[in-house]
C-alpha cells in the first residue's frame, strides 16, 4: 500500500470514486452480476494504481476466480461487496495513509469471506448462468 499512496495521483482517486458510484447504482438496482463485475473491477484498478504487471495479472487471475466463487457461494441475503467499504479504503489511501488502508482492505477481504457459504453442497441444478442473474 505504501508504493500505492506514493504513486496516487488525483486523477487516480477520481476515476476509483467514479467507480464506487458505479457500484453503489448496481447496488441499489439489485443488480448482482454487475456488482460482482464492477467489485472485481475495483480491486483490479487498485493492482493497476500500483504498476506492477506481475500483480495486475495476478490480480486479475485472482478477481476472476473470485468471482465465480462469489457468484455461486456467496450468501444472496448478505452479499455486499460494499461501496462503503470501498470508499473508507480509498479515503484512507487519499489521505496518504497506506497503514489504516491496508488495515481496512484485509477487514474487507475478511467480510466477502464471510459472506461465502463454502460448507454447504451445492445443488446440482446451480449452474453459473442461475448464479449470475
Amino acid at each position: 500500500m505504501e508504493r500505492l499512496v506514493e504513486t496516487l495521483e488525483p486523477k487516480d482517486i477520481a476515476a476509483l470514486r467514479v467507480h464506487i458510484e458505479q457500484e453503489r447504482r448496481a447496488a441499489a438496482a439489485d443488480d448482482t452480476a454487475s456488482l460482482i463485475r464492477l467489485s472485481g473491477g475495483f480491486h483490479l484498478a487498485l493492482a493497476d494504481l500500483v504498476g506492477s504487471d506481475f500483480l495486475s495479472s495476478t490480480m486479475r487471475d485472482l478477481i476472476a476466480r473470485a468471482s465465480l466463487i462469489t457468484a455461486v457461494y456467496r450468501d444472496t441475503a448478505q452479499f455486499d461487496c460494499g461501496p462503503d467499504e470501498h470508499k473508507a479504503i480509498v479515503d484512507r489511501l487519499e489521505a496518504g495513509d497506506a497503514q489504516s488502508a491496508a488495515a481496512l482492505m484485509i477487514e474487507h477481504l475478511n467480510h466477502i469471506e464471510s459472506e461465502l457459504k463454502l460448507d454447504e453442497r451445492l445443488s446440482a441444478e446451480l449452474d453459473l448462468r442461475t448464479a449470475l442473474l
